[in-house]
Formats: structure tokens, C-alpha cells, sequence
């Protein structure tokens, strides 16, 4: 084998084998750079209050605060939601986001609605869409009651 063969054999074996290298080394990190995207979203119960304290409420707004995993970091976050009492130990929890583009919608007892400020939308009291670009009706959330407390499923 001639020197430019051999030179060539080693330069090609050379890049190869560095190649080899930085996809073992690269692979790892790419995952744990990446990982928190595919990691499954965690659900959590929030309490909401008392149940004897919202008795009769008809879309009373709830303040309450969690923490969630955000990637890699862990926050506390605040929301609040429309809470009802249906009787008999039933209740209906909507969302104050709007699924246009994610303002808090508001309750307005004198027109029975839930108004959007930022582009007009109008959702019904069972959170349907009545005016405007909303593509979704507002969100309900799955709520229990558990030990005189209620509680609202929170993603």
C-alpha cells in the first residue's frame, strides 16, 4: 500500500471514529436538553375552598394558587375560576381563559354571559360560544369534593 493510501486510509478512519465519538457524546445531551417536551404533562388536585363557604354561589370567582413543573423549573402559579352550585353536591367549574387568545373572560349577571374584553367574545352561562372569534367554548373543569372541600383538577 502506497503512503497517499495509507494517509487517506487514516484521515477517513480518523473522521469516522471522531464521528462516532460526537454522536455518543451529542445523543445524551440532546435528550436531556429536549426531555421535558416529551415528558407527560402532570395533573394535580387544587383545592378550592370549602364547600359549606360556596353553598348557593352562582359563578363566584375562585382565587387559588399551585405549584407545577415548568421544564425544568418548578413555579407557583396563580389562577382563578367561575364556580357554581348546581345542588345536590353537583358542581360546574369553568376556566376565566378565553380560547381566543387567552384573556380572563369575566361573569356578567346583568346579561347572564361571560364577556372577553380583548375582542368582544360572548360565552353563555354552559361556557358556549355565542359572539365573537372564539374557536372553543370555555374550558370546564372536572372538580370533587372530598373531606367538605372542593377540589378542581388542574394540568
Amino acid at each position: 500500500m502506497s503512503d497517499n493510501g495509507r494517509r487517506s486510509f487514516f484521515q477517513i478512519a480518523t473522521a469516522f471514529i471522531g464521528g462516532l465519538m460526537s454522536l455518543a457524546a451529542g445523543i445524551p445531551l440532546i435528550g436531556f436538553a429536549i426531555s421535558p417536551a416529551w415528558r407527560k404533562e402532570e395533573t394535580q388536585w387544587v383545592d378550592l375552598g370549602f364547600v359549606d363557604n360556596l353553598k348557593n354561589s352562582r359563578f363566584k370567582k375562585v382565587n387559588y394558587a399551585f405549584t407545577a413543573q415548568d421544564g425544568w423549573v418548578k413555579a407557583t402559579k396563580k389562577r382563578s375560576v367561575y364556580v357554581t352550585d348546581l345542588g345536590n353536591g353537583e358542581w360546574s367549574v369553568f376556566s376565566r381563559t378565553c380560547s381566543h387568545l387567552g384573556c380572563l373572560v369575566r361573569w356578567e349577571e346583568s346579561e347572564d354571559s361571560f364577556l372577553c374584553p380583548c375582542h368582544g367574545a360572548v360565552f353563555d352561562k354552559d361556557g358556549a360560544v355565542v359572539a365573537g372569534p372564539p374557536p372553543k367554548p370555555l374550558q370546564k373543569l372536572e372538580v370533587k369534593v372530598d373531606n367538605g372541600l372542593l377540589f378542581v383538577k388542574e394540568a
